[in-house]
Parts: C-alpha cells; sequence; structure tokens
C-alpha cells in the first residue's frame, strides 16, 4: 500500500520528469490497486508522447515504472495514458472483439486479428473470456503475434 507520503514523493518525482522533459499539460495521478499508479497526461504534445501504434507511450510508461520503483524501492505498476488515448484504445479493442467473435460465431469459422502487441492482445482475451459462445488464442512470433478467435467448441 502507499502511504501519503509515498503519494506526494510520485507527484514530485512525476511533476519533475515532465518539467526537465519540457512537457507541458495536465497531469493527475490516481491509484487503482494497492500497488498501480495511474497516471493521466493531458497535452498538446501527445503525438510526440504517443508515437505510432502507442509505442512511445508504452515505452515512457516502462521507463516511469522504473523510475518509481527504484525510488520508492517497492514494486508498483504504472499505467500511463496521455490524451486518454490508451482509454479510446481499449474501447475499439473491445468492440473489434465483440464484432469479430459475433462475426466467427455467425459464419462458425475461426477469424484472426491483426498482430498487435502483447498488452492489446490481453484486451482481446479479456473481453471475450466470458463469452461461451468463443474462444481465443494468441499464435505467431514477436511481433507478427496475433488472436486466434474461433467458435467454441
Amino acid at each position: 500500500m502507499i502511504s501519503p507520503r509515498e503519494l506526494r514523493t510520485i507527484k514530485t518525482y512525476l511533476q519533475e520528469f515532465f518539467n526537465l522533459a519540457e512537457i507541458e499539460g495536465s497531469l493527475r495521478i490516481d491509484f487503482q490497486a494497492p500497488e498501480t499508479i495511474k497516471i493521466d497526461l493531458q497535452t498538446i504534445e501527445a503525438p510526440l508522447l504517443i508515437g505510432e501504434k502507442g509505442e512511445t507511450l508504452f515505452g515512457l510508461q516502462s521507463l516511469l515504472k522504473k523510475i518509481l520503483t527504484k525510488r520508492l524501492n517497492q514494486r508498483l505498476f504504472v499505467e500511463l495514458d496521455v490524451n486518454n488515448y490508451r482509454q479510446k484504445k481499449v474501447k475499439y479493442l473491445q468492440e473489434l472483439a465483440e464484432t469479430i467473435a459475433d462475426e466467427v460465431t455467425l459464419t462458425q469459422r475461426a477469424k484472426a486479428v491483426e498482430p498487435m502487441s502483447a498488452w492489446e492482445r490481453r484486451i482481446i482475451h479479456l473481453t471475450l473470456t466470458d463469452r461461451p459462445d468463443v474462444e481465443t488464442e494468441s499464435q505467431g512470433q514477436d511481433e507478427q503475434r496475433y488472436v486466434l478467435i474461433r467458435p467454441q467448441g
């Protein structure tokens, strides 16, 4: 569990990090679980921070996780979102998963989702986990890993 003192320290480190990087914007920090720090940044520099397919965003998230874990000397999870990119991406992936699952159920033919990152594949799997009519499986190698959605059975 993160103490109020650690919360102030985290906010100070994050503000200092973004100031040193000369990134201006509005920063909001929340805790979703005892060890998860959710950082929401609203900035006009979003395209630079998000990058192609969110690659820069996830790299920055990983860097912030390492910095905070080292400075606080405890294991933390960091979820960074810039201009609601992550939130919009989750919604898009959930809708995509449901649409493909409906198609698979209707046609009774498996369908592959385009190759995507582990984080994106996880959203697809989690979205469809409670559907009794389809099952999912990750296949492929490295950057070519994708989710296969097929009829249950």
